[in-house]
């Protein structure tokens, strides 16, 4: 988590994904075993696999972010997700698919998570996400739609 953490911004909370990390950071100071520890299952779980890129295993995280309705960790995952490479579009249907899945709670977080799309920080994410994307050279496994 190489983030830069504005004190002013997380004292403000205009930065959710810099308070998540903050007080990450916090918890490191008590119990760093414990942070570790999920820090490398984080990691894990969206490595490639046998069946599954990266991108998918990070679309399923966000998913999961989603049906939990944390607003801290569907920001994280959402930027995560797209800096690995998921399509914003890619992030709406996501999101679809867990509004028709999850029941009525859902429907409803779902549209406060599209919002998510329109904070800066995120959309600092998607810019570079989309950047990384188009400069994708031939042959690594990315098509034009994105997918492996």
């Amino acid at each position: 988590m190489s983030t830069r953490i504005d004190p002013e911004a997380v004292s403000r909370r205009e930065n959710p994904i810099a308070t998540l990390q903050c007080s990450v950071g916090d918890l490191r100071l008590h119990l760093p075993e414990v942070v570790s520890l999920w820090e490398s299952s984080v990691a894990a779980a969206v490595r490639p696999g046998k069946a599954l890129g990266s991108r998918e295993r990070h679309l399923i995280a966000f998913a999961i972010a989603v049906i939990r309705q944390s607003d801290d960790s569907v920001k994280e995952r959402m930027a995560d997700a797209l800096a690995a490479g998921v399509l914003p579009g890619e992030i709406v249907e996501c999101v679809g698919v867990t509004a028709l899945l999850g029941g009525d709670s859902a429907v409803t977080y779902a549209a406060r998570v599209l919002s998510f799309l329109e904070t800066a920080s995120v959309s600092e994410q998607l810019t570079l996400a989309c950047l990384h994307h188009a400069a994708a050279p031939h042959g690594t496994g990315v098509d034009q739609g994105g997918k492996p």
